[in-house]
């Protein structure tokens, strides 16, 4: 009898593994493109997955993969070819776009499809992005770029230009950026952290969490609906304004006032040392709590 269960307990491990069986098929592209000042690279993504970084070049680098997967290794490659990769120049113009393309509702594709997009492109770039349901990682110096997604993750680490993001159901994530950054998102966290620069951000319906440094430039946050923790250093020598409509600052955990006033339906605190002047700007919230806690040099936060 003991055989026998084993039999069967190895049969039923076989039909498993075979039934979660999945088969990848890709295609890949590779392109080189001459970019000079005044030049604008668009791209246009679906399921795409962007990697950006910078080099001392006069040229756009592109290497492209699209996967598809799928239990059935026919219907894979089937759905492999219904993803259309263009990358071309007109003018001063680099276009790059990549969508699905069908002939009718009933040949949807049926695997999980995606594209990988890794770019290398002059420090003096203009790049214009849209994408959706996937991801662009942003690294290195590039002049000027705008994204516009949804449903997508945005990174950026160790950049140094100026972003203008436009999200929503998206999610967008600053670290060791010195850059110029323009924000406006729509159900959409936002996270940043050890930046200097400056930030204009407008959010509804997210998580906020920023780490201030007193190395920014300015800091300007608009938020509805979303709340913010704030973690700020003990000794900030900058002053920054707090302000919650018809909600509440949490200041538990917080050594930096020296001006708090509450009343019809505002909360308002200056944090800093210093009573005037060295203005970064202002954290404003409506609706939601906004927290703060104070850390000092050896006291580590995780705000992810």
């Amino acid at each position: 009898m003991k055989i026998n269960y084993l039999i069967i307990s190895m049969l039923l491990c076989t039909l498993q593994l075979t039934a979660q069986q999945t088969f990848k098929v890709t295609k890949s592209l590779d392109k080189e493109y001459t970019f000079k000042p005044g030049d604008v690279l668009k791209i246009t993504g679906e399921r795409t997955f962007i990697f950006i970084e910078s080099a001392d070049t006069d040229k756009v680098s592109a290497s492209v993969e699209v996967i598809s997967r799928y239990s059935n290794e026919k219907q894979a490659a089937q759905d492999l070819d219904k993803i259309k990769v263009r990358f071309q120049k007109k003018g001063k113009t680099l276009y790059y776009s990549n969508g699905i393309i069908i002939d009718n509702p009933d040949s949807k594709p049926k695997s999980n499809l995606k594209t990988i997009l890794k770019l290398t492109v002059p420090n003096f770039a203009k790049i214009e992005v849209s994408n959706s349901y996937g991801e662009m990682t942003i690294t290195g110096d590039v002049a000027n770029i705008s994204s516009t997604s949804q449903f997508s993750k945005l990174t950026t680490m160790s950049f140094r230009g100026a972003l203008e993001i436009d999200s929503k159901y998206g999610t967008i994530k600053c670290l060791e950026t010195d850059a110029t950054l323009k924000i406006t998102g729509n159900r959409t966290d936002l996270s940043l952290s050890s930046i200097r620069g400056s930030v204009d951000a407008k959010l509804k319906y997210g998580l906020v969490d920023i780490t201030y440094s007193d190395k920014i430039t300015s800091l300007n946050i608009e938020a509805e609906h979303a709340p913010i923790t704030l973690i700020v250093p003990d000794q900030m020598s900058n002053n920054l304004t707090v302000n919650c409509k018809n909600c509440d600052i949490d200041i538990d955990n917080c050594q930096n006032i020296f001006d708090e006033k509450i009343g019809d339906g505002n909360h308002t605190i200056l944090l800093g040392k210093n009573r005037v002047g060295n203005s970064k700007g202002s954290i404003k919230s409506k609706k939601e709590i906004i927290k703060i806690i104070t850390t000092t040099s050896t006291t580590t936060y995780n705000n992810n």
